[in-house]
């Protein structure tokens, strides 16, 4: 099922799932030391698909420069189980 909140929409179970895949990818998998996250999640609209209760891709959206930017786009390998 697919979803589109705000920050404060957000349920603590989200973010939590959320702010892990994206380490899991952006950190760990690519190596990459980044502030993750930051004030940019704060005003994105944050877009994601769950498979049942886990969220398995996950991209956020917000404004810039008079329009929009996406970032943090990432899927979950097939086999995620978030460990």
């Amino acid at each position: 099922m697919l979803f589109d909140k705000t920050f404060s929409q957000l349920t603590t179970t989200e973010l939590f799932q959320i702010y892990r895949l994206r380490a899991a990818v952006f950190i760990v998998a690519q190596s990459r030391v980044v502030q993750d996250p930051d004030d940019v999640d704060l005003i994105a609209r944050h877009i994601f698909i769950k498979d049942g209760d886990t969220i398995v891709a996950y991209a956020r959206v917000y404004p810039a420069d008079g329009g929009v930017s996406f970032g943090r786009v990432v899927t979950a390998a097939k086999d995620w189980a978030g460990n």
